[in-house]
């Protein structure tokens, strides 16, 4: 589901639409009715008998037609009844932070041939994209899944080292980003050139750590190195999911309001 938040999708009172939220580390998904709506603010009755405490600008989304509007809690003491201020636009706001990610480059015939299949690539590049689970569910089945994990990334390795893979480890550490749902501006210590392709894993810090891989075209590169020999690269994020666009615009939203408490 998508974000939007340009006016194109409307509320409309007395209606019953889905809504999500994150609460205490985990991800609420409801169903609400929507009572009163008046200047960009909306009353609306979620169908939750537990109790809850939302704190003030928690973000809240209510889809239309598979559409997100995005809304910041402004009250909840009479929970389950929520009072939410409508947010503007801001799927383009760009933040900084410190992520962990790794990038390769992907030349034009390996972006060809995975056109329609770009997690094929990414497995290819980084290795299945697996969450660790928490301790108290690690089973037999799990154990099992995490040491074929351990062992193909092991296998994946060597097959770099040995020289036997085309593609090029550059980073898998933290990085200083500048980062919004169009792209994103780091440093690296290899220079690429304009309309270079390249393969990029994030760890986004959201409610868990959330691993995601995108295709960045570079559109800015800058020649020159700075002090720690890193050159600056800017790249637009294309065949972006609507999917992934949304996980990178939540985190957005996450991030401005660390910022703006700090």
């Amino acid at each position: 589901m998508t974000v939007n938040n340009g006016g194109f999708y409307e509320l409309s009172e007395k209606t019953t639409v889905p809504v999500s939220f994150s609460y205490q580390n985990r991800i609420v998904e409801t169903q609400g009715f929507v009572d009163r709506i008046s200047d960009g603010k909306v009353i609306i009755h979620l169908d939750i008998e537990e109790p809850m405490t939302l704190s003030p600008g928690t973000d809240m989304y209510i889809y239309i037609e598979d559409k997100g509007i995005l809304y910041s809690v402004a009250e909840s003491d009479t929970f389950p009844v929520i009072t939410a201020s409508r947010v503007s636009r801001r799927n383009h706001t760009r933040v900084d932070d410190v992520l962990k990610m790794a990038y390769h480059p992907v030349d034009h015939e390996q972006y060809r041939q995975f056109t329609g299949n770009p997690q094929a690539l990414f497995t290819r590049m980084f290795g299945e994209t697996y969450k660790l689970p928490a301790i108290e569910d690690v089973n037999n089945e799990t154990l099992y899944e995490l040491l074929h994990q351990l062992n193909y990334k092991v296998d994946r390795l060597l097959e770099i080292l040995g020289g036997g893979e085309i593609f090029h480890l550059c980073s898998a550490t933290c990085e200083h980003i500048n980062i919004s749902a169009s792209g994103m501006r780091f440093r690296t210590h290899e220079y690429y050139p304009v309309g270079a392709i390249i393969g990029i894993r994030l760890i986004l810090p959201l409610t868990t750590e959330t691993p995601l891989n995108v295709l960045g075209e570079v559109v800015v590169s800058e020649g020159t190195v700075d002090e720690e020999n890193k050159y600056s690269l800017s790249v637009k994020f294309i065949n972006l999911t609507k999917g992934d666009e949304e996980i990178i615009t939540r985190y957005v939203f996450k991030r401005q309001r660390e910022l703006l408490r700090g």
